[in-house]
């Protein structure tokens, strides 16, 4: 019996029961109560192998972004150390049997912002994000707010 078949049945079973007397097939209700044990049981390895799958995927995201981040950087590094090497050699353009080399002025000159001095408000971007801790403190006391309410609390599993 598959798991969402389980809460049918335990539907058609209270439904037959004797009109008469209100008695149940109680031996049909223990056999669905350890069906639903036992696809409980299965979910809940299933739902600890994704989780321990997910929390590998996470940490293999981590060790290569770190990888990425250095292999970016050794990339910035042998750059430099060539064109510093071209630079001192006032060879700017030439060609090997495999690659082509050209020391080039960047298009866009960079922004240098002193961090020291106050920069005016016209120059700033502002994002205005809703205080969510603030407008769920103020609905909690009471106050009507017309844009936002208390949502019903949720129900979750806790599988220990």
């Amino acid at each position: 019996m598959y798991l969402y078949e389980i809460p049918q049945a335990y539907k058609t079973i209270l439904d037959n029961a004797d009109p008469e007397t209100g008695e149940i097939d109680y031996e049909a209700l223990d056999m669905l109560e350890d069906s639903l044990h036992s696809k409980a049981d299965a979910y809940a390895k299933i739902i600890r192998s994704l989780s321990a799958q997910s929390a590998a995927v996470e940490s293999e995201i981590e060790r290569l972004e770190a990888l990425k981040t250095a292999n970016d950087n050794k990339v910035a590094r042998l750059k430099e150390n060539l064109l510093k090497a071209m630079e001192s050699m006032d060879d700017e353009k030439f060609k090997t049997d495999l690659f082509s080399f050209s020391i080039r002025q960047a298009s866009s000159q960079p922004l240098e912002i002193d961090e020291t001095q106050e920069i005016p408000v016209k120059w700033c971007k502002t994002t205005v994000t809703p205080d969510k801790a603030r407008i769920k403190e103020a609905l909690k006391k009471g106050e009507k707010l017309g844009f936002a309410k208390l949502g019903e609390r949720k129900q979750f599993l806790m599988i220990r």
